[in-house]
């Protein structure tokens, strides 16, 4: 499980938890990543306004821009966002905004693992188990509002 927060049109990972499992991926804290790219950066980058997303690329060909757009309005609707091989090979993740008592978004949370152990068949088990740390990481942001 990683915590992660989007600075620009990148994400710093602040701290991580490893799984004890013999094949895992490992620490990132302090690893920078594309937002775009990154599941994390993606569910965070999709909480912006499309007009804020444009002033964030505006040397990103439109074709592209329109592409990333598409990505992020699902990611709205679904609700988490997969990142499948994109900033590394073999690793995929998926993630989820962080709010706090508000529903601001602070941060995102995500899970990393080896893309052999995340298939189409496994994203519903992640899904849950992320849905469920996100929830209650915000139960207890949920007295500080102004965090």
């Amino acid at each position: 499980m990683n915590l992660m927060l989007r600075v620009g049109t990148e994400v710093r990972f602040l701290d991580s938890v490893e799984s004890s499992q013999i094949l895992h991926v490992g620490d990132r804290r302090g690893t920078i990543l594309p937002a775009r790219r990154a599941s994390g950066g993606k569910v965070l980058l999709a909480t912006l306004p499309h007009d804020q997303l444009r002033d964030l690329y505006p040397d990103l060909p439109d074709h592209e821009r329109a592409t990333l757009i598409r990505e992020l309005d699902d990611v709205r609707a679904r609700g988490y966002a997969l990142n499948i091989d994109g900033t590394e090979r073999g690793v995929s993740a998926i993630g989820a905004t962080l709010r706090n008592g508000n529903g601001t978004a602070l941060a995102a949370l995500s899970i990393s693992a080896p893309s052999a152990r995340f298939g189409p068949d496994r994203v519903g088990f992640f899904a849950a188990q992320l849905k469920a740390a996100v929830r209650e990481a915000e139960q207890a942001l949920a007295d500080f509002p102004d965090a």
